[in-house]
């Protein structure tokens, strides 16, 4: 059920998709989360909390979770696999490759900082499976508008979950279909996405205002604490 991870790995096979310090060493990704780290994880104490990490990536939050006291799970799409794309006629299916060095990157870090996490891949849209038990703690980082379904990979991950949700996302946007050409789907609001929560069965704990940068560049997101009512 869980991926044993590849040892090894050259960090010149990897794609970081998040600043990572590794000892000494500061490796450069995409977003640096680094000096807003403990807000865009709602300043939520993980000690002792089984938590799933969905959209887990190159890991960053997974380890930083890890290294907070979290039992932690980093759930992410099989290999091979691609973000959802809109189809029509002619569309060809990009060739399904080690999913574009995030893999390589994420079992780079494992190794390189003596992680106890496990690694589970699968299509999100699937319920997981009884074998994975139960959760403390669900974390969606900056993911949901990734999906074209979001609602339905919510359900599906806090079915599991006896406690809370952290979701970082746009949320003070209006709810609009975006870039579909691109991989953004969804803005979702702050309002509508309490109601789908609501109706889960989660209430809002807190929001907290939070500034990754992309490339160097601070960008508005939004975490969101909810607990299971």
């Amino acid at each position: 059920m869980y991926i044993s991870p590849t040892k090894n790995i050259k960090k010149e096979d990897c794609k970081f998709y998040h600043t990572v310090k590794v000892g000494d060493e500061i490796i450069d990704g995409e977003w640096d989360l680094t000096s807003c780290i403990d807000d865009y994880l709602s300043n939520f104490d993980f000690k002792g909390k089984r938590v799933i990490d969905v959209g887990a990536a190159s890991g960053y939050l997974s380890f930083e979770m890890e290294n907070r006291g979290a039992d932690v799970v980093s759930f992410d799409m099989p290999d091979g696999s691609y973000w959802d794309h809109l189809i029509k006629r002619g569309y060809e299916k990009p060739k399904a490759e080690r999913t574009n060095g995030l893999f390589n990157s994420y079992e780079y870090l494992h190794e390189k900082l003596h992680s106890n996490n496990k690694i589970f891949r699968a299509n999100i849209y699937d319920p997981l499976p009884d074998e994975l038990g139960e959760f403390d703690v669900a974390v969606f980082g900056t993911m949901l508008s990734h999906v074209r379904d979001p609602a339905l990979v919510l359900m599906n991950i806090l079915y599991r979950v006896e406690g809370y949700a952290i979701l970082i996302n746009k949320f003070q946007h209006c709810t609009h279909f975006m870039n579909p050409n691109t991989n953004t789907w969804w803005n979702i609001s702050h309002q509508d996405i309490v109601k789908i929560m609501n109706y889960i069965g989660f209430e809002e704990v807190s929001s907290t205002d939070v500034f990754p940068k992309l490339n160097g560049d601070p960008k508005p997101y939004e975490s969101i604490l909810f607990k299971r009512c």
